[in-house]
């Protein structure tokens, strides 16, 4: 039985059941949001409703309705599955789409829901410095606890301590950017568990698998191609970096009122500001510097204008900034390539600052895009959400596809419209076997 409690602050759940209220929905799972990719790029899960206006609870205009006025975009949805005893969440999402009826004429409306994740990859990057010497393991740790995630519901594979950046670079205005690229870098994917905790995880899944697919339980199977159909040529990125001499990093003009004055987010005329120098003012003493705070490419001002009069200030600021230079690892088929021409495959982060790094993770990226199956996509039943992303599975399927291969589930989607059980859509990449001790 699966259940959504409509959580409203002080007030008590309104729960949702399949008996009442809900009439379909669509439960999607997914590690990241492309499973034809050989790296990740991250996506938020989702969850669709259909909903029953059943004594128009949901209508906007039913001021007796206990919904009214409080249910809405950014309301909390917690998806509940009981088997037995006491209910286990699958996952808490947040509405972002919600087509409620005006009136009782409208008997059934839908909602959309994504998790977490979503909002943190809208967020504009806030002001963090450039650090030194920082592992992509701290740097997700620094990004997750500035954005308020707590540790307790932050899972960081251990193997991403051993990458390490020379600085904590990034382009890009919004999460979604430094968090993709960081992605691209460490070979590693950001999702949301069923248990509402974001896991940084790598892609190079190993293990045994704890479900089994065959033809019993198989009712549709579809194998993709190689992706070396598609590229004969990688061009892997990566920087080398080095901080420069002392520089002019800003020169503007701003009106500043009388009094203590705020300015936010001044664009700086250079990327990759690593430290503030000085910062000079025109009509210093008259106008103080009272506080100053900057990212790698912003500078935020508080002034004390001592004067009665509004006055416009030349504000000039120095210092120095992280150097860059690009330069690309080049994995290719030559036969293919006299044969069919370059079909080029470009991939770039600035958070891949070391050779010897690169040539390993060039060869990783390689590897993944000339397997001979990446990929399978099947269609399941169940009568529970028994399914987890990351579980390892095998599909062993001799008959038809004479298939035996060994993946995690990267995309999971469970739809359900008033029958006995669940139609599920999993989506399985390639992982390794544990290897025997023998």
């Amino acid at each position: 039985m699966i259940t959504v409690n409509i959580n409203i602050p002080d007030l008590n759940p309104f729960v949702l059941t399949q008996t009442d209220y809900i009439q379909g929905f669509d439960l999607l799972y997914e590690c990241d949001s492309d499973i034809t990719k050989i790296y990740s790029a991250i996506s938020a899960n989702e969850l669709n409703l259909t909903l029953i206006n059943r004594d128009s609870v949901f209508s906007l205009e039913n001021t007796e309705s206990p919904l009214f006025d409080k249910i809405g975009e950014g309301t909390e949805l917690e998806v509940f599955e009981t088997l037995s005893g006491e209910p286990i969440s699958r996952g808490k999402f947040y509405i972002v789409d919600y087509k409620a009826p005006l009136t009782a004429m409208t008997s059934t409306f839908s909602v959309r829901a994504v998790d977490r994740l979503q909002a943190i990859l809208n967020k504009d990057v806030s002001l963090e410095h450039i650090r030194k010497g920082l592992s992509v393991y701290d740097y997700f740790l620094q990004i997750f606890l500035n954005l308020g995630i707590g540790e307790d519901v932050l899972i960081i594979d251990d193997s991403l301590k051993s990458v390490n950046l020379d600085f904590s670079i990034f382009n890009g205005k919004k999460m979604a950017e430094i968090l993709n690229s960081l992605c691209l870098a460490s070979d590693c994917m950001v999702f949301v568990d069923l248990k509402g905790r974001i896991q940084v995880k790598g892609k190079n899944v190993v293990g045994s698998a704890v479900k089994h697919f065959t033809t019993n339980n198989i009712t549709s199977l579809e194998t993709s191609k190689s992706l070396s159909f598609d590229y004969n040529l990688l061009k892997l990125g990566y920087i080398s970096a080095s901080i420069s001499d002392n520089m002019e990093l800003l020169k503007t003009t701003i009106s500043c009122p009388s009094g203590v004055y705020k300015i936010e987010n001044i664009e700086m005329s250079k990327d990759n500001v690593y430290e503030i120098d000085n910062i000079k003012v025109s009509s210093s003493p008259i106008v103080q510097i009272l506080g100053c705070s900057y990212s790698q490419s912003l500078l935020s001002l508080e002034l004390n204008n001592t004067t009665e009069e509004e006055l416009n200030i030349e504000v000039v600021v120095t210092g120095k900034v992280i150097e860059t230079t690009t330069a690309y690892i080049t994995t290719k088929n030559d036969t293919d390539i006299h044969s069919n021409g370059e079909k080029t495959l470009e991939l770039v982060s600035e958070s891949i600052q070391n050779k010897v790094y690169a040539e390993t993770l060039s060869l990783t990226y390689w590897e993944r895009l000339n397997q001979k199956i990446p990929y399978v996509n099947l269609t399941t039943r169940s009568n529970s959400l028994q399914f987890t992303p990351c579980m390892i599975v095998d599909v062993i399927e001799p008959i038809k596809a004479k298939l035996n291969y060994l993946g995690y589930i990267h995309t999971l989607q469970y739809e359900w419209n008033g029958a006995d059980s669940y139609k599920v859509e999993i989506g399985i990449k390639a992982a390794k076997g544990v290897e025997s001790d023998e």
